[in-house]
């Protein structure tokens, strides 16, 4: 379809019959369907194979992701720093003016294509106040990247946990360390509940800018479109 290159998910054998990872897997095509952003993955279709085995197509980006970059290559300084945050703020924004929370906002999960960084895998994605959500997703994410409030396993988890996540991102795409000081999934999980981020290689104005969106607390953060202008 109008010669594009398509990355395919398909749903592993071993996961066929465990009927959370099947709908899981239609939950991120429905969420998919739902978006239209530059700075996010192009769903294209749905269908099955001849196995009957679902699957789904989004755009292929050419590219390397947003981890792989900044430990090859080089960390973002100023510009193409603030140029970043600014996409992917307003990305993040856009899923949420759509109700669709990423839950798995982390470098891993950005590729950078050559319009810029996009958003990819929708994976663990829901829709705001969705009462499918269980207690098995609400624990599953990026260690480093995850939210207070997600660690704990709260059953309110809401938008303002991508906006902890994108924040962490922003530290390791400025610096290439994590946001918080940490070996082991348990390392993080305490540094994130009670430590302060790690701010370490950050300018001033790249703090004061973060540090809004790092509290402990969801209600305290600043909101995405206060944060974009």
């Amino acid at each position: 379809k109008d010669n594009l290159r398509a990355a395919i998910k398909i749903i592993r054998k071993e996961f066929l019959f465990d009927q959370e990872s099947v709908d899981r897997f239609f939950t991120e095509i429905k969420n998919l369907e739902l978006l239209n952003h530059p700075n996010i993955e192009r769903y294209i279709t749905s269908s099955s194979d001849s196995r009957g085995v679902p699957y789904f197509a989004v755009e292929y980006i050419d590219g390397p992701d947003l981890e792989t970059q900044v430990r090859n290559q080089d960390t973002f300084k100023s510009h193409d720093w603030l140029k970043l945050a600014s996409d992917l703020a307003k990305a993040i924004n856009y899923c949420h003016s759509q109700r669709v929370i990423h839950k798995d906002v982390s470098p891993g999960n950005i590729v950078m294509g050559d319009t810029g960084p996009i958003l990819i895998d929708f994976g663990l994605s829901y829709l705001e106040q969705d009462p499918r959500l269980t207690s098995r997703e609400m624990i599953v994410g990026t260690p480093p990247f995850m939210a207070p409030e997600h660690i704990r396993h709260s059953e309110n988890l809401s938008r303002e946990m991508d906006i902890f996540s994108l924040a962490g991102t922003l530290i390791f795409s400025a610096t290439g360390h994590y946001p918080f000081n940490g070996r082991t999934k348990q390392e993080w999980m305490d540094s994130i509940l009670y430590e302060k981020p790690n701010f370490d290689g950050l300018s001033s104005y790249q703090i004061k800018l973060l540090e809004p969106l790092l509290y402990k607390n969801p209600q305290d953060r600043l909101p995405l479109d206060l944060f974009i202008s």
